[in-house]
C-alpha cells in the first residue's frame, strides 16, 4: 500500500493523480451490472474513463462540480470538529491511500487511530435528508466504505452523516467484513482486466506499447 501523506485533497496536483486510478468513490460504478451479471453502460463508460485517463496522465472527467459538492467540501471540516467533540477522537487528515500498482485509490476524510476511518457525507435535498439520515439507508456509501477497508487494512470506519441546516450529527459504524471485502475484491480484479483491455486498445492505436 501506497500513502499519499501531504497530498492536500482538492487541489490541481490531488485531481491530477487521481488520474487513471480506480477511486472508491467511483467503485460503484466498477460493480455496476444488469441482472444479466453483465456489465451496465455505467460500469462500461467508467472502465474507458479509467484507461483514457491511464494512457493520458489526464483526469478524463473535467472535474464538474456543482454546488452540493462544493458545498460539501466545505462543510467537512464542521463535520469533523463535530465528530471529534462529540466522540472525543483525534481525527487525522491525509491525502490518500493507493495499491502498490497504483490503480485503486482511497481519499479517506480522515484516519484514526491505528485501526479507525473516517467518512463524511454532508446532506442538503431534503429527500436524501430524508432516505439517509431519517431512514437510515447507507446503501449509497457502502462500496465505497468497505474500499476503503479493502485498501488500507484498518478494522473500521465511522461513516458520518451530517445535515448542515440543522446541524445535527450521525455516526454509523462500519466494522471490516472480510466476506464484503473478498467479494468487492474480485469485482475490482475483474474491473481492472476490462480497464487494462481498454488500455491495450488504446496504445495500439496510438503505436505505443
Amino acid at each position: 500500500m501506497k500513502t499519499y501523506e501531504t497530498l492536500i485533497q482538492g487541489t490541481d496536483e490531488w485531481k491530477a493523480m487521481r488520474a487513471g486510478k480506480v477511486t472508491a468513490s467511483r467503485s460503484k460504478d466498477a460493480r455496476d451490472v444488469l441482472k444479466s451479471g453483465k456489465p451496465s453502460q455505467k460500469q462500461i463508460a467508467y472502465a474507458c474513463e479509467v484507461a483514457l485517463g491511464r494512457v493520458s496522465g489526464k483526469p478524463a472527467d473535467p472535474g464538474f462540480e456543482n454546488w452540493q459538492m462544493r458545498e460539501g467540501s466545505a462543510q467537512e471540516p464542521y463535520a469533523r470538529a463535530a465528530y471529534e467533540a462529540q466522540t472525543g477522537e483525534l481525527v487525522e487528515e491525509v491525502g490518500a491511500f493507493a495499491t502498490d500498482d497504483d490503480l485503486f485509490l482511497y481519499s479517506p476524510d480522515g484516519v484514526i487511530g491505528t485501526d479507525g476511518l473516517l467518512e463524511v457525507k454532508s446532506l442538503f435535498s431534503p429527500e436524501r435528508i430524508m432516505q439517509i439520515a431519517c431512514d437510515g439507508d447507507l446503501s449509497d456509501f457502502t462500496d465505497q466504505c468497505m474500499f476503503g477497508l479493502w485498501i488500507t487494512g484498518r478494522l473500521w470506519i465511522d461513516l458520518v452523516i451530517w445535515v448542515p441546516v440543522l446541524e445535527h450529527l450521525i455516526i454509523h459504524r462500519i466494522e471490516r467484513d472480510e466476506e464484503k471485502i473478498e467479494s468487492l475484491e474480485q469485482d475490482m480484479l475483474a474491473f481492472r482486466r476490462a480497464v487494462q483491455h481498454n488500455e491495450d486498445k488504446l496504445r495500439a492505436m496510438l503505436g505505443i506499447v
